[in-house]
This record gives C-alpha cells, sequence and structure tokens, in this order.
C-alpha cells in the first residue's frame, strides 16, 4: 500500500483539527517562500540581473538536481511521518 493511501488509514476524527493546522501552517510557508522568491527576483532586477525567465527555465541536472530530489522526498517523508507516526 502507497504512503498515501496508508496515511488515511490512520487519521482519526480526533486529529482532524491538527491536520488542519499542519496544511495551514505548510500553505503559510509555501506562500511566504513565494514571496521571499519574487523579492528576490524583484531586487536583482533593480541591480539589471532579470531572473525571473530564467529561474522559471532552468533545469536542474547533476549534483543539483539530484540534491533537489533528496530535499523532497526527504519533506514528503518528514510530513508523512509526522501525520502517521510508525506503530510500536
Amino acid at each position: 500500500m502507497s504512503q498515501a493511501r496508508s496515511l488515511g488509514a490512520h487519521l482519526s476524527p480526533a486529529s482532524l483539527d491538527d491536520l488542519g493546522r499542519a496544511v495551514l501552517l505548510l500553505a503559510t510557508e509555501v506562500a511566504v517562500l513565494g514571496d521571499r522568491q519574487r523579492v528576490l527576483e524583484a531586487v536583482l532586477g533593480k541591480h539589471g540581473i532579470d531572473v525571473a525567465d530564467a529561474v522559471r527555465d532552468f533545469v536542474p541536472e547533476g549534483a543539483l538536481g539530484e540534491a533537489l530530489k533528496a530535499d523532497k522526498a526527504r519533506l514528503a517523508q518528514s510530513i508523512v511521518e509526522a501525520l502517521c507516526p510508525p506503530r510500536a
């Protein structure tokens, strides 16, 4: 069974408030990161460095690509473990 499917099997009605808070926290963090990215692009643009298109179109390869994949996998795993701690 996939982690996503097993996640639903472990959530109880009592944990829905915690789940809601976790989702709102993640959404807030995503919004903050998006704001910071746009601010960084604007600051660089004021200094004559137009990076918005370059960042959007960049395809990470090699060590950077692998590091980004690993970071995403770690984040996903930590979220699943936080919501569904391993049973002892």
